[in-house]
């Protein structure tokens, strides 16, 4: 099968969204597809997977999650650059991630349709979402009510010229097929790459600059202190706020907390805890040296509080055979059931930190396998296309 993966992103970007579109590709061509990822020219290019990108702008650096309004002109470029690639690769299916990659399929699938004098086939186009978009503006874009106002209506048109949609989450699939009930949606969960995990070492030909420094400098920090690590965005909506608090103020002794993720208010948070010397911020971010930096803790935790989207950084935590500590929702339940730390409440950290148990946790990490979820994505895919 020939698949047009549509991300209009900065892929590949060291983040949840970018992890699962990553996983997917790659293991859709394990499957025996030929697949190609269509992007933004920023990013970083990843092993494994073919990548097309439209040509990169200096004005525009972003990396993090959330709107701009200067990605609208890249979304217009890439479904101008986009009619000419589906019209000349004539993909069997497009796989569109995110709202606005369900628009640039759209428009790209009409315009090679037009361009081709009205011959061409047009692909079915999978929507593939991990949460409902005002979601997306409550956690990345709070200021920009004007934005959400206008693209949130508009979501309710657009969703509906997908063939078909996919969800992440148990939680994000009921919000959503009430939402729009005219899409057929279907659960492909977010899943824990067992082949990454197992390696050792670095995929050949893949630096991380100063790696090896940098573990050395955060294990001699860690010194015999016990470690508590967050990996994952360092933005407003991702509880991070309420995590370097609540560390402060509510730690027991013997405790240091590592920072692992990149993201546009990093500095701001170093410096709210500048003179803290029980809290790092890794330098490092990439997704290639996770699991080494997992390594070095005991206990991790995932601060977001409920939301429609899932949470990729709990898959990672349970691969490393962590305890985890998070809020009590409905998502984290069903990754973690009975072998969660739950916190009820805020005021709870410090209770459940103390009296948790220590040690490598054995989660069902068969049950929870990329290649099991994939495996129904490509179930998906065919039978759009009457496989």
């Amino acid at each position: 099968m020939k698949i047009i993966t549509v991300a209009p992103t900065s892929f590949f970007s060291d983040r949840g969204s970018h992890i699962r579109i990553y996983q997917e590709a790659k293991y859709l061509q394990k499957l025996g597809h030929e697949v190609l990822v269509f992007c933004y020219g920023l990013g970083k290019e990843m092993p494994e997977i073919k990548i097309n990108r439209i040509s990169s702008n200096e004005w525009y650096t972003k990396v993090s999650p959330g709107f701009s309004w200067g990605k609208i002109y890249l979304d217009l470029k890439m479904a101008w650059r986009g009619m000419f690639l589906i019209k000349n690769k004539k993909p069997e299916v497009i796989h569109a991630h995110l709202f606005e990659g369900l628009g640039v399929a759209w428009l790209a699938r009409l315009g090679a349709w037009v361009l081709s004098g009205f011959q061409l086939q047009q692909a079915p186009i999978l929507l593939d979402l991990q949460g409902d978009l005002r979601d997306e503006f409550e956690s990345y874009n709070q200021e920009k009510t004007f934005a959400k106002k206008i693209f949130v209506n508009l979501s309710y048109w657009l969703v509906k010229v997908a063939d078909a949609a996919v969800v992440s989450s148990e939680n994000s699939l009921g919000v959503l097929q009430v939402k729009y009930p005219q899409t057929k949606f279907a659960l492909v969960k977010d899943g824990i790459d067992l082949e990454f995990f197992k390696q050792s070492e670095m995929p050949a030909g893949v630096e991380i600059k100063e790696e090896n420094s940098e573990l050395k400098k955060i294990s001699q920090w860690k010194g015999r202190d016990r470690l508590l690590i967050y990996t994952g965005g360092m933005e407003k909506g991702k509880g991070v706020d309420w995590l370097l608090d609540a560390f402060s103020f509510q730690k027991p002794t013997g405790w240091k907390l590592l920072m692992f993720g990149g993201g546009h208010e990093k500095e701001e948070y170093r410096q709210k805890v500048a003179g803290q010397n029980e809290i790092c911020f890794a330098e490092d971010n990439s997704y290639l040296a996770l699991s080494r930096y997992l390594a070095l803790a005991e206990v991790a935790i995932e601060p977001k509080k409920d939301s429609t989207e899932s949470s990729g950084k709990l898959l990672n935590y349970m691969a490393a055979g962590l305890p985890v500590i998070c809020f009590d929702t409905e998502f984290n339940r069903a990754r973690l059931g009975e072998r969660g730390n739950y916190l009820k409440q805020e005021e709870d950290f410090k209770t459940v930190l103390e009296n948790l148990r220590l040690g490598k946790v054995n989660y069902d990490l068969v049950a929870l396998s990329v290649e099991k979820e994939v495996a129904k994505l490509e179930k998906i895919l065919r039978e759009m296309i009457g496989d």
